[in-house]
């Protein structure tokens, strides 16, 4: 097999770049001039990192690479956001994809990253990388006439999209909230606010406690997707929901995504709600003790941690974890663990949904000294996994 070779993007890979990509992702077409990743090729300084792959000195791959972070409670790691994975049609299955997937997993390592995490067309061909699903994204469809009549305690009102800096309190909030969500740069919430169709945002209360983005269907009787909603408060949720419910007034139903522990399944859970598992992110741990390190305790232990990664031979082996209010120390140990995971399953843990009690419970983490475990939990305690990004 010709040896691959994987690079960064170079201002003559772009004709070819841009082949690869419409071949996968725009129906084998030329893109535009105007079209967004045109214009982000263009930038001086673009806020996607591209990456090619060649083989006998031709462009046969390519694949991007945005900046963001995870959150873990008040904890917040880098994470390098794998996209546009591109190969070309007559080269697959002969380990170009392979090759650049193992050429990020070193690259954004080396350069400080703890986490990667993508969307995955086929979830198992990404978990022989690492990687692995976390947490459970819930997209709820309910027919409008079904839709609950929400206390609607707070002031509504519409903001121009330019007007981040209202909403991004509420949103961080969220975000602590939850593991695994993005606190997005400008150009980030430029991506969510500015896209070509015109979008609207409604906010409620002030402070804002809760938002929702919207791109008005204009046709009666059809389905109406709300593009993100976020909340601080209940009181948030449920007037950001009555909001949503005149919004879906003169539609045939109304849908939207929420983080497994669900307001509305909680709540209003009746029969008719359309539940599905849609979208859910895949995270890799990039370094293991680095990772670790980026957590905020809120109690105090000690363990012996033992990680199995066959393609990140710097994470594997024992490492003694000690936690507490300063902080977590990582270091690397000759002890036996008291627990042991895949990395697959430590990016699981790490997060917190499944937990690492759910892992120890389906036997996905062996435990070797039950007190150790203990301790392993209160620093890895459950939470909900939640991305609000697509990319």
């Amino acid at each position: 097999m010709p040896n691959v070779i994987v690079r960064p993007f170079e201002p003559q890979d772009q004709e070819g770049i841009l082949r690869v990509w419409s071949l996968t992702y725009n129906n084998a077409a030329p893109f535009d001039h105007d079209s967004p990743v045109v214009i982000e090729m263009a930038q001086p300084e673009p806020p996607v990192t591209k990456f090619v792959a060649e083989r006998d000195s031709t462009l046969v791959g390519a694949f991007g690479v945005m900046p963001m972070t995870a959150t873990r409670g008040n904890g917040l790691m880098k994470s390098a956001g794998i996209l546009g994975v591109a190969v070309m049609p007559q080269v697959r299955g002969g380990g170009v994809g392979g090759a650049m997937m193992r050429f990020a997993l070193q690259h954004y390592r080396e350069i400080g990253y703890e986490l990667a995490s993508l969307y995955a067309f086929r979830e198992s061909y990404y978990r022989g990388f690492g990687y692995e699903c976390c947490g459970k994204r819930i997209k709820l469809t309910v027919e409008s006439a079904r839709l609950p009549v929400f206390k609607q305690t707070l002031e509504s009102r519409i903001l121009e999209v330019e007007d981040v800096d209202s909403i991004r309190p509420c949103y961080e909030s969220f975000g602590q909230t939850y593991s695994g969500v993005n606190i997005r740069s400008q150009h980030q919430w430029d991506r969510v606010l500015k896209p070509k169709l015109p979008r609207i945002l409604y906010v409620v209360g002030n402070p804002v406690e809760a938002y929702a983005v919207v791109e008005h269907k204009v046709n009666f009787w059809i389905e109406q997707s709300i593009d993100e909603v976020a909340w601080s408060s209940l009181e948030g949720y449920e007037s950001i929901m009555a909001v949503l419910r005149g919004v879906a007034i003169n539609k045939s139903s109304l849908t939207w995504y929420e983080p497994s522990n669900s307001p509305y399944l909680a709540k209003y859970m009746d029969h008719g709600t359309k539940v599905q598992i849609e979208r859910t992110p895949m995270f890799r741990v990039l370094n293991v003790p680095q990772a670790l390190v980026a957590l905020r305790p809120s109690s105090s232990g000690e363990f012996v941690l033992g990680i199995g990664d066959p393609d990140v031979v710097e994470n594997n082996g024992s490492w003694w974890v000690q936690y507490g209010e300063q902080g977590v120390i990582a270091e690397r140990t000759h002890k036996e663990p008291g627990v042991t995971l895949g990395i697959n399953h430590f990016a699981q843990a790490l997060l917190g949904e499944p937990s690492l009690a759910e892992l120890m419970g389906l036997g996905l983490a062996k435990v070797n000294d039950a007190s150790q475990a203990t301790a392993a939990q209160r620093l890895l305690p459950a939470q909900s996994v939640y991305c609000v990004d697509f990319f």
